[in-house]
């Protein structure tokens, strides 16, 4: 309901004209909204997954199509049930695309292995996530590294690329 109100206005602020001048150029660059402990959803169009980002606050501005938010977890709902989710100090949301860009250091789960990486991007209409910088993936049985990742959230599937390391357990890694 809030999405849809920020939208709203969004499209209301966006569509009306302003005279232009060097002032209010500049106040355009400022954020237009400024929000604090939002939860937005979003359902893809076969309704089988749902995205629930929640965000500590979140800025809407009037140039640019996105929300830069802080604080923010991302989990990935397919039929009703968690298989991913997603946790950084910054991010930036795609309104066009509906992608969400996370800036720095991430942490997360995939089914039952949880990683730690930086600058992941979650793709929303292909439902993946990938990062080309270092990343560590972490199951009671096993430790990986790779230099680059790609999670492929409908096919379940992980790969990695370049330095590929592993670390197989005798018994279950402590946390």
């Amino acid at each position: 309901m809030l999405c849809i109100a920020v939208y709203v206005l969004w499209i209301t602020l966006h569509n009306h004209e302003l005279s232009r001048d060097p002032k209010q150029d500049a106040a355009e660059q400022q954020p237009l909204i400024t929000m604090r402990d939002i939860t937005l959803r979003e359902r893809t169009k076969n309704n089988e997954y749902d995205i629930v980002i929640s965000a500590q606050e979140s800025s809407l501005s009037h140039v640019a199509d996105n929300i830069q938010s802080t604080n923010i977890t991302c989990s990935v709902l397919h039929n009703n049930q968690h298989i991913a989710i997603l946790r950084t100090q910054k991010s930036l949301i795609d309104r066009t695309s509906k992608n969400i860009f996370f800036q720095g250091s991430v942490d997360g789960r995939f089914k039952d292995v949880d990683f730690q990486g930086y600058d992941l991007t979650y793709d929303f209409s292909h439902q993946t996530v990938h990062t080309t910088q270092a990343i560590t993936y972490q199951h009671p049985l096993f430790t990986l590294r790779a230099e680059q990742s790609f999670i492929d959230i409908q096919e379940q599937k992980i790969a990695m690329d370049g330095g590929v390391r592993s670390e197989i357990l005798g018994r279950p890694a402590a946390n």
